[in-house]
């Protein structure tokens, strides 16, 4: 509702200060067309030409000046207003999501990859049961942090959400390369799949860390 009310209150301050900006080229502007107009004679255009530029500057100051810096300071006001909304909802959305819990799934994530990656590394391993179990983390821990990306964006800001997103959807992708190659019984695939993964992940979380952090 604030930032609604702070856009409409930004929006209202650039007419008001445009407004008032014009009005002094809109002497000028009627000084060209009243000459075509048969109401004015030739020494009133005579007239209106002799005012000096400063004298309407003096004049333009007198009655606009303060309409520009009240659209100035609406265009302030709004801005700031809408800043203020934006935080308030990054606090809301903190306080609804229990804070950590981004950082406590990237962690649930991390080991399920060394845990999966160990297991290949197995002679005696079941593919098959280890693909499984990826698919089983697929769906219901990557999957749905995924789907809750906009939260974070809310939560850190744009900036700060790209630069975890990046490397979170790089461990995305190599943790269902991981997935898919174990569905072809490629296992040194899937294990250099699992160590991007890995890499990616610390990168995700050192971002994610950093941007807590201002």
């Amino acid at each position: 509702m604030m930032k609604t009310v702070g856009a409409i209150v930004l929006g209202l301050g650039v007419m008001l200060a445009a407004s008032a900006a014009v009005q002094f080229g809109e002497s000028d502007y009627q000084l060209a067309t009243i000459a075509g107009q048969q109401a004015f004679t030739e020494a009133e255009v005579s007239q209106s030409a002799a005012v000096p530029a400063g004298q309407r500057l003096s004049e333009w100051r007198a009655s606009h000046l303060v309409m520009l810096l009240a659209g100035l300071a609406l265009i302030v006001s709004g801005a700031v207003m809408a800043r203020l909304s934006d935080a308030r909802q990054r606090e809301i959305s903190l306080t609804a999501t229990g804070g950590n819990d981004w950082s406590a799934t990237l962690e649930q994530l991390r080991q399920y990859a060394d845990r999966f990656l160990g297991e290949l590394e197995q002679a005696g391993v079941s593919l098959d049961e280890v693909r499984d179990q990826i698919n089983h983390v697929r769906q219901s821990v990557l999957e749905p942090l995924i789907a809750s990306r906009h939260e974070l964006e809310i939560r850190l800001g744009l900036a700060a959400y790209t630069s975890v997103l990046g490397p979170l959807s790089g461990f995305e992708r190599a943790f269902n390369r991981a997935w898919t190659a174990l569905a072809d019984h490629h296992r040194t695939e899937a294990v250099a799949s699992l160590e991007l993964a890995l890499v990616q992940l610390t990168e995700a979380e050192k971002a994610l860390k950093d941007s807590a952090a201002k």
